[in-house]
């Protein structure tokens, strides 16, 4: 029997951000702030990176948090226009695994109480030009996947490091 699009989405999405979990559990504070860099180049979409795994995972959860909203039917509110909406870049590596976990749970939660019309429904994400939720929904989803293999690299090249030193 085929999925709906809804269905395939939250199912994807959910494991998405369970896959981020497991990937972020295992680190250590140190292994965490690994690579931090107090002059990191900035980018237009690139809310708390430095460099380190701690700036990945701040990062993925601002754009969580900024797309909550949209799941509800409301507008997204840009973390670079307001960045007072998200905790300071300087928390603790606990404090960050524990918004990512807060925001996910809730995003997965929000996804769960759309019905298959609502994806359809053109919702504007920080560009000029309407998308339908359900690309937003794929895009955040993508996203999770995406940071979840850069982290892998990093946890990969620290332990490539470990070794030869």
């Amino acid at each position: 029997m085929a999925q709906s699009l809804l269905a395939f989405l939250k199912s994807q999405s959910r494991e998405a951000y369970q896959s981020f979990l497991r990937e972020i559990e295992a680190i250590t504070p140190q292994e965490a702030l690994y690579h931090k860099h107090p002059h990191w180049p900035g980018q237009t979409w690139g809310i708390g990176q430095d460099g380190s795994i701690a700036g990945i995972v701040y990062h993925v959860a601002a754009w969580k948090q900024a797309s909550l909203p949209l799941l509800r039917g409301e507008e997204a509110v840009s973390p670079m226009e307001h960045p007072e909406i998200l905790p300071p870049p300087s928390i603790s590596w606990p404090e960050i695994c524990s918004w990512y976990r807060e925001v996910g749970a809730a995003w997965c939660d929000q996804l769960e109480q759309l019905q298959e019309s609502d994806i359809e429904r053109n919702c504007f994400f920080f560009d000029e030009n309407p998308l339908p939720l359900s690309r937003v929904i794929s895009e955040i989803m993508l996203h999770d996947v995406q940071h979840a293999s850069q982290i892998e690299y990093l946890r990969q090249h620290l332990r490539a490091e470990k070794v030869t030193s």
